[in-house]
């Protein structure tokens, strides 16, 4: 009797302690908004604020649809609610059901049969336009005969009946046309509301603890690889004021299935996936080299891997931080989820631009402007692709392949300019042969290169050329001209700078002499 007593006291216990245990509730997304998108060069980080309806104790919630292109390891939620707090975080990967799909084929196939439809109506207009030019055409032709009062009004009557039937004709094509494009273009807004899902999405799960009942807001971040961006300058140089204009531009692309619109859009230099630690320095050893025998295996391989830039009014705000610049957008940039290119421009600025010819005679007959570009931003421009201007004419494409720091130089081409005139040309090759016993050729060259400023004002011009070096001892360079033998590098090369007045000519004669032993064919001169 004892015993039962006490087993029911212990049942009694155990039904009040698993009933003060409070159990897991699902919890409501009211509201999802996107507060913030940072781009980086490789990636994107989205920021969103859940709106959730929540019971008190454990809610679990889920926001489904997102793209599958998440890293899962990213992803963080914060509440700034002291009755709130976060216990978990996890991710899985879903698909669509099997209704949606369907629902998605039959939209395809829809639009795919009224492209088809608009494509024949196109057609049929065409033909009817064309059957009308027709008749313009041959009507003169016909007025031009003799022919009686009736058959003139026979003519005019059916003339005028052929103009009615192809203008209701086409009147009514166009009615079909309008209702075909709008009801394509309802059937897309449709299919786009699946667009954020796909076939295959991922599901991000929150478990939260919540001391009442009601209303909560949470937010999460999280990286998507579908979306970066990449640098790419304009620069528009003026011959006539002398100066030149560069614009910073960001080339954005994203895919990660929700436009960015209504948002606040951040470019950033920073490249989150290159985070690495310092490395820890080790002994530097030098020591006897070993042989060593590498046995390969028929039939295996070895593979390498690598590791894995539209105007905006007003300017972006520029924040620089210690290890990057981020540009933030004006409001009002939206950037859809295309996977398409879309332009906007971070920062511009104008500079006094210092204009340059440059000739190579010996390799081309052509004078090469180039202005000296200085980094005129107070951060780096990152390596990406530059269009060239000169005074608003499109001169061609070149890369920065490298990162060009504020007030670093570097000479950017503006293509060739024919009004300056150059013409390199040998004027002299003589051979002598030399020694009694031991024999040894000698040719002489002479090359003459005139310069001549087509142009009617005063340029500056740096004018390149070299001089053969021999690579044999036994093969020996005897300069002659220029006189100057201090300005000639070990390479053979020299350069000149020359101001040339209007309609000016400038000559620069070289001459050398190649001794070689008789026996020999040498290369390198003509």
């Amino acid at each position: 009797m004892e015993r039962i007593i006490i087993s029911l006291i212990l049942a009694s216990l155990l039904v009040v302690l698993v009933s003060s245990i409070p159990a897991t509730a699902d919890g409501t997304v009211l509201n999802s908004k996107l507060i913030s998108v940072t781009v980086y060069p490789e990636m994107a980080l989205i920021k969103k604020a859940l709106t959730l309806k929540l019971k008190k104790g454990e809610n679990r919630v889920s926001l489904s649809g997102l793209t599958p292109e998440i890293i899962d390891d990213s992803i963080q939620a914060t509440t700034f609610e002291p009755e709130m707090s976060i216990l978990d975080i996890k991710v899985s990967e879903t698909y669509l059901s099997e209704f949606h799909q369907e629902e998605v084929k039959r939209l395809k196939e829809r639009i795919e049969e009224i492209e088809r439809s608009i494509l024949v109506k196109n057609a049929e207009r065409e033909a009817i336009k064309s059957f009308s030019s027709t008749i313009d055409k041959f009507s003169p032709q016909i007025k031009e005969h003799p022919i009686n009062i009736p058959a003139i009004n026979a003519y005019f009557e059916l003339i005028e009946g052929l103009f009615k039937k192809t203008g209701r004709s086409i009147a009514e094509i166009e009615e079909e046309l309008k209702k075909l494009n709008k009801e394509k273009e309802n059937l897309e807004n449709e299919l786009e509301s699946y667009g954020s899902k796909k076939e295959k999405s991922k599901v991000i799960s929150i478990l939260l603890f919540s001391k009442r009942e009601g209303i909560g807001t949470v937010e999460i971040s999280y990286l998507v690889k579908s979306a970066r961006w990449s640098p790419n300058y304009d620069l528009r140089a003026n011959s006539v004021t002398g100066k030149y204009n560069i614009e910073y531009i960001a080339i954005i692309f994203q895919n990660s299935g929700e436009d960015w619109k209504n948002t606040e859009v951040i470019v950033s230099t920073q490249k989150p996936a290159s985070f690495r630690d310092i490395p820890e320095l080790r002994p530097w050893y030098v020591d006897k080299a070993e042989r060593r025998v590498f046995h390969f295996m028929k039939g295996v391989q070895t593979f390498g891997f690598q590791e894995e830039a539209w105007k905006g009014e007003p300017a972006p705000a520029i924040k620089e931080e210690l290890t990057a610049v981020n540009f933030i957008l004006p409001k009002g940039i939206e950037i859809p989820s295309d996977g398409m290119p879309h332009r906007v421009v971070l920062a511009s600025k104008e500079d006094e631009a210092v204009f340059k010819y440059t000739a190579v005679p010996r390799f081309s007959p052509y004078a090469y402007l180039k202005a000296e570009f200085e980094n005129p931003f107070t951060y780096p421009m990152l390596s990406g692709e530059m269009k060239v201007y000169l005074d608003n004419k499109f001169v061609g494409k070149i890369l920065l392949n490298r990162t060009l720091h504020p007030g670093e130089k570097r000479d950017i081409p503006l293509g060739i300019d024919e009004s300056i005139k150059i013409e390199r040309k040998l004027t002299k090759k003589f051979t002598e042969y030399k020694g009694t016993f031991t024999k040894e050729t000698a040719i002489n060259y002479e090359y003459l290169t005139e310069i001549t400023n087509g142009k009617s004002k005063e340029i500056e011009l740096e004018l390149r050329d070299n001089l053969p070096v021999s690579r044999n001892e036994k093969i020996k360079i005897e300069i002659k001209e220029p006189k100057d033998k201090s300005m000639i590098k070990e390479d053979g090369s020299y350069t000149l700078l020359l101001k040339l007045k209007p309609k000016d000519t400038y000559r620069e004669r070289i001459s050398f002499t190649v001794i070689f032993p008789s026996e020999w064919e040498i290369t390198g001169v003509q």
